[in-house]
């Protein structure tokens, strides 16, 4: 389907053509002119017809668009990255949808995999394909409701607040009992200087987590080593890890499965 118009203007022009429709239909259903029936049944159908989806779509557009000036107001700022971008072949004002799936990452959501339709602006098309991250707000209880943001590039989403000890703790806890089993292979890992409450040593790790039925992921970990581990937070280390099935950005190492050197 393609429209040069608004949702203002389609809902103007629904309104107009159903109007028209509607009347040349009445007339028909009254012998109003004889002569004509036939011509105007057909006519009155075809307007009363597009002019309701016109009409219903004008107004569908409204109203998404109120709901996503709603959200820009009140939702959480992130960024996502295009995994993949398919026209639909519907056009709105010039505009393409796209069908998109996209990685986001906001402060309050963590990191999350997500698929949505959206009209791209014809400027803004070509930041599908660049790789670069696109600015997004999203529903602070609802994840799946997303506004993408063309006006501008995508902030770095915010730190949350670093947890408790305890919090990490207990966060550690719950993933070695309810986790999803993975691996995490070492790129890179350097000594913070830290240690843990358990006198472990703390190490940021470059990793490229395994997780069965998805592709391989690279990305940015913490762990406390037990002493005798030390040995994997090289290149090429094996760090077997249970992962928030939720979120895949979030892990505890899963010392237990990992032999002995």
């Amino acid at each position: 389907m393609t429209s040069n118009r608004g949702p203002i203007g389609m809902v103007l022009i629904g309104s107009v053509e159903l109007a028209i429709g509607a009347a040349m239909l009445v007339a028909v259903l009254f012998d109003l002119a004889p002569a004509a029936g036939s011509v105007l049944l057909i006519i009155g159908i075809i307007l009363f017809v597009t002019g309701a989806l016109f009409l219903l779509i004008g107004l569908g557009l409204r109203g998404h668009a109120a709901a996503a000036s709603r959200l820009r107001a009140t939702g959480v700022a992130g960024q996502a990255q295009v995994l993949a971008a398919r026209q639909t072949g519907v056009f709105i004002n010039n505009q393409p949808q796209v069908e998109l799936e996209l990685r986001v990452v906001t402060a309050v959501h963590g990191s999350f995999d997500v698929a949505l339709k959206v009209f791209v602006p014809l400027v803004a098309v070509g930041r599908l394909g660049n790789g670069q991250p696109l600015a997004v707000v999203v529903d602070p209880t609802d994840r799946e409701r997303i506004v993408v943001d063309w006006s501008g590039p995508a902030p770095a989403p915010a730190a949350p607040p670093a947890p408790t000890a305890a919090e990490a703790a207990r966060l550690r806890d719950r993933l070695l009992r309810t986790g999803v089993p993975a691996t995490a292979r070492v790129l890179g890992a350097t000594y913070t200087g830290q240690l843990d409450e358990q006198g472990r040593p703390v190490y940021d790790v470059q990793l490229l987590l395994e997780l069965d039925g998805r592709a391989p992921v690279a990305g940015p970990g913490r762990f406390a080593v037990p002493a005798d581990r030390v040995g994997v937070m090289q290149p090429g280390g094996v760090i077997p890890v249970k992962v928030d099935p939720h979120d895949s950005a979030t892990m505890a190492a899963d010392w237990d499965r990992l032999p002995s050197s």
